[in-house]
């Protein structure tokens, strides 16, 4: 039964998406939306909490030498979880097409790939924006506020209303038809004030790796049910395959845990990117790299995360925990050799990126990637609510939360806010260098002696403690269950901290700021014990098994 797990799963996927486009196009109603969310997330936080117990049972009799004990009764609890945990992620999906469909994500990554060469990254607001006035939205308009996405400033939509030309010279006129009228495919899934709401969000961020990606997919046709159908049917397949390649290198337990943490897990929980158009190449990416370099295959392993890292950057501290490691190891022998499967993934990785940076560049323009650049800083330079990592944390404070400091009445809402965090922020400056510090020779010995796979996966911890990112990108910690198989503990931790998600939501209150600072410190917290456990470990000799995994 365990080796039918992957096919099991990517048997269910295809039932739920056939169930979603089968119903009503309609929105569902607010009020059995919010109850679907609520019902998920509760479902989540009983599964994640069992499937703490269930494994650290597992690993208690290991360490007692009775993990014979009540195995098999184990096994397929273990697997009813993972079940459990695929229904939850899909739950929300349930009912009609506003369910399936992921509206304002999608609005964001559909028309900015295809439309990129008209619209940049600065245009999609103020375009969107005249085209919902051609198409009579204009007396509500002239009442909204929008983010001018070359300033990341809030301003009046009569701004871009008032001068169109800026907006419409990129267009020809039938490609200004055509922007008009997929436009309109969104606009009717969502009421007028939610519809206009969604340009106070921050735009189209992906960089030209996705936009080349993106492009490709969304030129097949104008947006329909039909092909909404096929698009957001890619993601459900890639996380069946990224789930079966952990099964291939470590076992059937170890991708049990890792499904049980993606599925669970708050900050990368479905309302971020369920439901949208390829949000999670990236994740399937970097953890089938890691599997492939766990089986001995360096150059698809290179393949693979020269495309994560192209398409959203940060997974990039993976191939560069690998190549720490290899350096220590170099440092230690006293020699230059690198270990030939080491040499092939650089080579891999080295060739695959640049013709990735090259056919993107040749697709997207060649300044893309400089106005990706200038986008990336300009987005970071401002707070958001839903970031995690070490900076967000210290940048936090209780006196200041949005719940004093929100005004409904200002053009941005979240002025005071981000001002009071970057102030906050300053202040503790010298304690973020200390505790980077502090991280970084703790990395550095658990580097030591490590194998490629291994050093990737540690590296990943680097992540927050040196970047802030958005909390739907926190499912890059999927790639944590890969250690579960050699100290079953870490498995236990993996799950454990994705409960303690849902339970310090819970403690904290409804302020998102202050769950997020909860869940920042969290993730540091896991990351910490992760590698001091690593760090701690005898070297492995080359002819010791590794451990099963914790069941």
């Amino acid at each position: 039964m365990a080796r039918l797990l992957p096919f099991v799963l990517l048997a269910i996927a295809p039932c739920a998406i056939a169930l979603a486009a089968g119903a009503e196009s309609d929105p569902s109603p607010d009020a059995l939306w919010r109850r679907r969310i609520a019902e998920a997330r509760e479902l989540k936080l009983w599964i994640a909490s069992a499937a703490t117990v269930l494994l650290a049972a597992g690993w208690m009799l290991q360490t007692r030498g009775r993990e014979e004990w009540l195995a098999r009764s184990r096994g397929a609890l273990l697997v009813a979880l993972c079940l459990a945990t695929v229904f939850a992620w899909w739950h929300p999906y349930r009912g009609s097409l506003r369910a399936w469909l992921h509206v304002g994500d999608t609005f964001h990554y559909f028309m900015g790939a295809k439309y990129f060469d008209e619209l940049g990254y600065t245009r999609l607001y103020d375009c969107a924006t005249i085209a919902d006035a051609e198409a009579g939205l204009g007396p509500l308009l002239a009442r909204s506020h929008m983010r001018d996405l070359a300033t990341n400033q809030m301003q009046s939509a009569t701004k871009a209303l008032r001068d169109p030309d800026p907006c419409k010279s990129h267009f020809t006129p039938e490609r200004w038809q055509a922007f008009g009228d997929d436009l309109d495919f969104f606009r009717r899934k969502l009421p007028a004030p939610l519809w206009i709401k969604l340009r106070s969000d921050h735009g189209y961020n992906p960089p030209p790796t996705w936009t080349l990606a993106g492009g490709l997919l969304t030129r097949t046709g104008p947006p329909s049910r039909q092909q909404f159908f096929v698009l957001t049917a890619i993601d459900p397949i890639l996380l069946t395959a990224m789930f079966a390649a952990l099964g291939w290198a470590f076992g059937w337990q170890v991708a049990c845990i890792g499904l049980l943490y993606w599925g669970t897990n708050q900050p990368a929980n479905w309302e971020w990117g369920g439901g949208s158009i390829l949000r999670f190449d990236w994740l399937v990416a970097a953890v089938s790299g890691l599997c492939c370099l766990r089986r001995g295959r360096p150059i698809a392993a290179g393949v693979l995360l020269a495309w994560a890292t192209s398409a959203r950057i940060f997974p990039g501290a993976i191939v560069g925990g690998i190549a720490l490691a290899a350096l220590l190891r170099m440092l230690a022998a006293r020699s230059f050799a690198i270990a030939p499967d080491t040499r092939r993934l650089a080579l891999a990785f080295g060739t695959a990126m640049a013709l990735i940076l090259s056919l993107s560049s040749l697709w997207a323009g060649p300044r893309s990637w400089i106005d990706f650049v200038e986008n990336s800083r300009l987005h970071l330079a401002s707070d958001t609510v839903n970031r995690m990592g070490l900076r967000p944390l210290l940048a936090h404070r209780h006196e200041t939360r949005l719940e004093r400091t929100l005004d409904e009445t200002a053009v941005d809402p979240y002025e005071r806010w981000r001002a009071e965090r970057r102030a906050t922020s300053e202040e503790r400056q010298l304690l973020r260098v200390a505790i980077v510090a502090g991280y970084v020779g703790l990395l550095l010995l658990a580097l030591r002696r490590q194998p490629d796979w291994a050093a990737g996966a540690l590296a990943i911890g680097a992540i927050p403690v040196f970047l802030e990112l958005g909390s739907y990108y926190f499912g890059i910690l999927t790639a944590f269950a890969c250690l579960a198989g050699r100290r079953p503990e870490l498995g236990v931790a993996l799950v454990l901290f994705s409960s303690a998600t849902w339970w310090l939501g819970i403690w904290g209150g409804t302020d998102r700021d202050v769950v997020t600072a909860w869940m920042s410190l969290a993730t540091l917290l896991f990351i910490a014990v992760v590698t001091l456990r690593i760090a701690l470990e005898p070297e492995p000799s080359p002819s010791t098994p590794e451990a099963a995994a914790p069941i």
